[in-house]
């Protein structure tokens, strides 16, 4: 019996349920706590009387009285899963996989100046920050905590950003009236929270989503004083050796976009999907982007990511293009149908 994260759930506040999508039934005994993260309140706690409830084959129901919340507000429920063993290796030590963690985006939105989108990064390197929406002149900073306890509190200073799309660090977005081609990379090594603050506003709500990954990534390229190469020496001479590049992009679509305009080959990859019911497909095209119709083209190469879940890939003998890269995301591994994913997803790809 291990304890669990839950992630496939549906709430249902006016009715105080809770349904875990993924069992036919569950035990009273082994739901632990449950809290609604969007309102930072415990609904249930199964060391406290008055924050109880009852189960009927998958369906807690609530003691706590949830009517003023909202369906779409974020749970986490912790559950002992009696089917989850805890593995433990020949020494008798639990054994743990030494892969990084991966967490759900934290989003928001910003309605005022002072407003903020935080999360908690305690256990996290790195952030990729987006933000869309119909708003007018918004200007927010980048600011990261040793201190704070649950992103208010605390002594908060700046740190610095570096757009996804080019070598430019700022620690502040400057006014924008609208969503930006353009993502941004902070490093949160050693950070307990960081946020996005409005400074300036006129009208709007401008939404943000904070991606956070436990990928060694410090420091990002953007803020190193110099290009980093490789440099080997061999008999008879020297060779510098280039690394390689990486293409983010945290909203992939039906739309095509360029990992690289010119012949490369792709050495590993990072999918996610968001979207808890649908899988989606990433399509790989041998061409530019002017050269290529999603749902027409024909692409070299497929690769499916599951609902809720990720694919991710490193070649030992990379992948040749001899043209050029780009990608695009469907909701079918057909290359004749051109529907988007329900949900965008989030991208990584490594290339020389």
């Amino acid at each position: 019996m291990a304890k669990i994260l839950i992630q496939n759930y549906a709430f249902d506040a006016s009715e105080k349920t809770i349904t875990l999508v993924d069992y036919a039934a569950i035990t009273l005994e082994n739901v632990l706590l449950v809290t609604n993260v969007t309102d930072n309140v415990i609904i249930y706690n199964f060391a406290d009387h008055t924050l109880g409830g009852s189960v009927a084959t998958n369906v807690l129901t609530l003691l706590y009285d949830t009517a003023l919340m909202d369906d779409t507000d974020k749970l986490q429920i912790f559950y002992n899963d009696p089917a989850q063993d805890l593995p433990f290796n020949s020494d008798g030590r639990l054994q743990t996989s030494n892969l990084p963690a991966i967490a759900s985006a934290v989003t928001g939105n910003i309605e005022a100046i002072g407003g903020t989108v935080f999360a908690n990064v305690a256990r996290y390197s790195n952030v990729m920050a987006h933000c869309y929406g119909t708003f007018n002149t918004v200007a927010c900073t980048f600011e990261g905590s040793l201190n704070s306890t649950n992103g208010t509190d605390g002594n908060w200073f700046a740190i610095q950003a570096a757009r996804s799309s080019t070598n430019t660090v700022e620690t502040a977005t400057g006014n924008l009236s609208a969503a930006p081609a353009y993502a941004w990379e902070m490093s949160v090594n050693a950070l307990t929270y960081m946020r996005v603050r409005c400074t300036a506003r006129t009208s709007g709500t401008q939404s943000w989503v904070l991606s956070l990954g436990s990928y060694a990534t410090e420091p990002i390229p953007a803020l190193q004083s110099h290009a980093v190469t490789l440099t080997t020496t061999t008999v008879g001479g020297s060779a510098t050796v280039v690394g390689f590049g990486q293409f983010r992009n945290v909203a992939l679509s039906n739309t095509d976009v360029t990992v690289k305009a010119t012949a490369g080959r792709v050495y590993s990859w990072y999918f996610k999907n968001p979207d808890a019911t649908h899988a989606a497909w990433v399509h790989f095209y041998n061409a530019t982007i002017a050269n290529v119709t999603v749902g027409t083209t024909i692409p070299v190469w497929s690769v499916e990511v599951p609902a809720n879940g990720t694919n991710e890939y490193v070649f030992v003998v990379p992948m040749s293009f001899a043209t050029a890269i780009t990608i695009a995301a469907t909701s079918s591994e057909a290359h004749d149908v051109s529907t988007a994913p329900t949900t965008a997803l989030v991208a990584f790809v490594g290339y020389i």
